[in-house]
């Protein structure tokens, strides 16, 4: 696995026209990464949050978002649905209607919300969450496919002089 491997990667992606979320957009990088994803066609691109803020802080990063799709989730007509979806998946936990509005308005749960509903494709984030927050999403809202009962994960790291890949970092810190 080398730099190849990332372009290779970046190839087959630009070919598959998936739509991904990328919910953290109060970090810079995230803001980063959707500009040179959109520009490089890789996926279409849907960020989540304050479109003044998003703007204001692209344009400070000289980051160029005008290929990319901002949702502020706070106050997407696409809400109220959610919430309802949301709170007849909870409501057996007790969960009230106002309870799901508010977790509704949070950036993962919206973005997992989102793919649930086949909006989009997928979603990337954990670089300002933690790990667990970005799965709890993910499984409250999209669930977990038949015949599966745990997670995994993993991550690439790759430098010209050497490729890691680490699995379940996050997932399972001491394995047994």
């Amino acid at each position: 696995m080398d730099i190849k491997f990332i372009d290779e990667l970046k190839n087959k992606a630009s070919k598959l026209n998936k739509t991904i979320i990328l919910p953290e957009s109060h970090d810079e990088r995230v803001l980063k990464a959707a500009e040179k994803l959109a520009k490089e066609k890789i996926a279409s691109i849907i960020i989540l949050g304050d479109e003044d803020r998003i703007l204001k802080d692209a344009k400070t990063l000289d980051v160029d978002l005008t290929s990319v799709r901002i949702i502020d989730q706070t106050k997407s007509d696409k809400l109220s649905d959610f919430t309802n979806i949301f709170y007849n998946l909870r409501k057996h936990k007790g969960i009230t209607i106002e309870e799901a509005r508010n977790t509704m308005q949070r950036d993962l749960f919206f973005a997992a919300m989102m793919i649930k509903e086949n909006m989009a494709d997928g979603s990337v984030a954990g670089s300002a969450s933690a790990t667990a927050d970005v799965m709890r999403a993910g499984i409250v809202c999209v669930g977990m496919p038949e015949g599966f009962s745990f997670v995994s994960c993993f991550f690439l790291m790759v430098f010209p002089e050497i490729n890691y890949c680490f699995a379940d970092c996050a997932v399972v810190p001491v394995p047994d």
